[in-house]
Order: structure tokens, then C-alpha cells, then sequence
């Protein structure tokens, strides 16, 4: 299976994850808010050259970013469940208001749409989305990524957790503090030729918006 095939099926299969507790969207400026959109603006127009994790941190600052906002994934969830009854057109604007509310960035978003697309063959939508899903999955990559404390995978999500350990046989998770960051360590079990391993993923960005929320100021 290609990689955008992987993050399609990985992004129905995090739908099904422990659903996180709900949060407000932390106080943000107007100022972060505009440098964010300028990035985006550029990202979509060449998504292969854009800096996709400079943007996700552009876009933790934003007054959009509610890591924990447990509403996005319940709508995620009756969205695959009518995509998969073939109710397709039904699918497509609700699916493209979410994404346009969460500005591109939840990835499990963007692969039910581009699913959506590919099942309805829409050639062209789906290859307009897909360069999108490509680019961001880019700072997902495993074993890229994810291998240490010194080379993690960072997430703007928690989800995003459940998207890269998709199909991988989880032994167990712990957290961890070190230097100053958060880290999510999930143990993988061994299986076939690979040995029990750990995936590493810094988790500062949604514990940063969840501190905010518990004490503003």
C-alpha cells in the first residue's frame, strides 16, 4: 500500500481511539492568527516546499487550535460512519467545513476526504487534497522520526499518536518528562523480523493548549 493509502486507512482507524476531554480554544492574538493564515495561504499553493511543522507550531498559537475538543471527533466519527453507508455527497460538506474550521491541520480530516474523493473518483479533488495529506504526513513519518527523545515525532494532536502506531501491536504507553519536555512513549511488541521497540512522540503543543485552558492569564 502507497503511503497516502496508509494515512487514508490510519485516519478511519484513529476515529476509533480514546476520545480526549474537551477544551475551549486557548486565548490567542489577532496578530498569530493572521501569521498563520499567510503561512497557509503559501503552504497550499506549493504544499511539497512548505515548512508544514514550522506552520503546525504557527498554527498552536492560533486562537483556532483546541487540541482537545472532543466535538471535532465525534463529527469525524458520524462522518466515516456515512461515508462508509455511501452516502457520499451528504459526506463532502460537513467534511470540508471541519477541515476549513480546523485550517488543514487535523490529518485524520484530510484522509477521510481524500477517501471520500477517491471513492466518488474525483480524480482531481483527490489529488488537490492528497498533496496536502502527503506533505503533512511528511512530519509523521516512523522511523523518520519517533525513534528518541532526541529525534521524536511531534504532534499537534494526540490522535495523531493513534495514526502513526495504526496496525502496530502496542504493548503499553508511558509519559515522560525530559529537558524540559513531554513526551508520549508507546512500546511496540515484536513481531515478525522486528524486535520490541519504542515510538517516541513530544507532546509539549496539546499539553501547552491544555495548561493554558486549566490557568489562563
Amino acid at each position: 500500500m502507497n503511503p497516502k493509502g496508509i494515512v487514508i486507512l490510519c485516519a478511519v482507524l484513529a476515529l476509533s481511539g480514546p476520545a480526549p476531554a474537551p477544551a475551549a480554544d486557548p486565548p490567542a492574538g489577532k496578530g498569530a492568527d493572521k501569521r498563520f493564515e499567510r503561512l497557509l495561504t503559501a503552504a497550499r499553493k506549493d504544499p511539497e516546499r512548505a515548512d508544514w511543522k514550522a506552520l503546525r507550531h504557527a498554527f498552536a498559537e492560533t486562537s483556532r487550535y483546541a487540541p482537545y475538543n472532543i466535538d471535532v471527533d465525534e463529527k469525524l466519527k458520524a462522518i466515516a460512519a456515512a461515508i462508509d453507508r455511501g452516502e457520499w455527497k451528504e459526506s463532502e460538506a460537513p467534511l470540508l467545513k471541519l477541515i476549513e474550521r480546523e485550517r488543514f491541520m487535523r490529518i485524520h480530516a484530510l484522509g477521510l476526504l481524500v477517501m471520500l474523493y477517491e471513492k466518488r473518483e474525483d480524480r482531481e479533488k483527490a489529488a488537490t487534497y492528497g498533496k496536502l495529506l502527503d506533505a503533512i504526513h511528511g512530519v509523521l513519518e516512523y522511523p523518520k522520526a519517533g525513534v528518541s527523545f532526541k529525534n521524536p515525532i511531534e504532534v499537534l494532536f494526540i490522535q495523531e499518536e493513534y495514526l502513526v502506531t495504526a496496525g502496530m501491536p502496542v504493548k503499553g504507553q508511558a509519559l515522560a518528562i525530559k529537558d524540559g519536555h513531554r513526551f508520549d512513549i508507546l512500546t511496540i511488541k515484536a513481531d515478525d523480523d522486528q524486535p520490541e521497540r519504542k515510538v517516541y512522540f513530544n507532546v509539549d503543543l496539546p499539553r501547552k493548549a491544555m495548561a493554558k485552558f486549566l490557568d489562563p492569564k
